[in-house]
């Protein structure tokens, strides 16, 4: 919404993620692809670094994020 409707250009940040709001409708290693496929930038505080960290990287290696998203941050999904 952000970018499509309202024409926003910069960098989107989420909220501190630290307080496990998001884990209730998506798990902690999925917490990152899916702020990266809504278009987000950075996440900021997810509970498990670790468990976020390597979701990104496993979506990557699959092709699941585009190489393009992850290099080109204003080529967004």
């Amino acid at each position: 919404m952000l970018r499509s409707q309202l024409g926003y250009q910069g960098i989107v940040i989420t909220d501190s993620l630290s307080m496990a709001a998001a884990t209730e409708v998506t798990s902690p290693d999925y917490v990152g692809v899916d702020l990266l496929n809504a278009d987000g930038d950075m996440i900021l505080m997810p509970l498990d670094f670790t468990a976020a960290y390597q979701g990104i990287l496993d979506a990557a290696t699959s092709g699941e994020i585009p190489e393009a998203r992850l290099t080109n941050p204003s080529s967004a999904c």
